[in-house]
């Protein structure tokens, strides 16, 4: 007896599982596409929307501040030297004003 002679010795039966119901489907449709509808107000209700939103506008502000830093930090170093080029420039006015 060949391979396909013993396979076709039994009958097949339709599949009759629940994944195959169309209640089922139904049922998991409708339960998918109230998930989708739900998850956003889960979300934000815990905040997680809001955070993500933040970030988002969180992180070109964090740019826009290391700019303003940067600005900053360069102004003030301008600053030190010149004071500290002015206190040179006294003390050795001073010096040649005593010798």
């Amino acid at each position: 007896m060949s391979v396909t002679g013993i396979f076709s010795a039994v009958p097949s039966r339709p599949n009759t599982g629940a994944a195959t119901d169309p209640r089922f489907l139904a049922m998991a449709h409708n339960a998918t596409v109230l998930l989708l509808l739900l998850a956003p107000t889960l979300l934000g209700g815990c905040g997680l929307g809001e955070t993500a939103a933040t970030a988002a506008a969180g992180g070109a502000s964090r740019a826009q501040e290391a700019a303003q830093a940067r600005r900053v930090l360069n102004s003030v170093q301008q600053q030190m030297d010149l004071g500290a080029q002015q206190a040179e420039d006294r003390l050795r006015a001073a010096e040649a004003a005593r010798q």
